[in-house]
């Protein structure tokens, strides 16, 4: 089932990058469009899919579509169209083994890390992997990845429903 949902999400993204669709110009010369990752609430329920643009290593930008696949937001972090030098290193966004390394210093003796899961922190608009973590004693805290940074989530950071704010009309 999750197969064929994320392709039926990719198949949809192909259509809102194409020319005349919203998100048309966003994917640059021989950028790929990367297997959608599910973006999770806080208690496990789909809240959306991040579909990854990708160029020479980077994440050029990203689609978020909404389980309906309605485009919730197109984002660039392109200056100029193909110009991918500021642009951030993929695999800190979408490979969950890299999540796992960047958080791992961050554990304290006696902790294990549980695996990553794409998430957001406090609000929908700021997406970012969740990595659990295990204390000896039944513990448990969240260390958020994103991208460069990594920090610990305190009580009640793990986010909270909702829909984004400010999100684009998808055709």
């Amino acid at each position: 089932m999750l197969y064929e949902r994320r392709r039926a999400v990719r198949e949809r993204a192909g259509r809102l990058l194409a020319p005349g669709g919203p998100a048309a110009g966003l994917l640059p010369r021989g950028g790929r469009v990367r297997t959608p990752i599910p973006v999770r609430e806080p208690g496990g329920r789909l809240h959306s899919w991040f579909v990854p643009l990708t160029a020479g290593g980077r994440l050029a930008g990203f689609l978020q579509l909404l389980p309906d696949l309605t485009l919730a937001r197109a984002s660039s972090f392109q200056r100029r169209p193909g110009h991918l030098e500021d642009c951030p290193e993929a695999g800190p966004w979408i490979d969950p083994t890299v999540v796992a390394a960047r958080a791992a210093p961050h554990l304290r003796r006696g902790e294990r890390a549980g695996r990553p899961h794409l998430t957001y922190d406090r609000h929908p608009a700021r997406l970012a992997w969740a990595v659990p973590v295990y204390g000896p004693r039944g513990t448990r805290r969240t260390i958020f990845v994103a991208g460069d940074h990594v920090y610990a989530g305190g009580r009640g950071e793990a986010g909270v429903g909702g829909r984004l704010a400010g999100s684009i009309a998808g055709g």
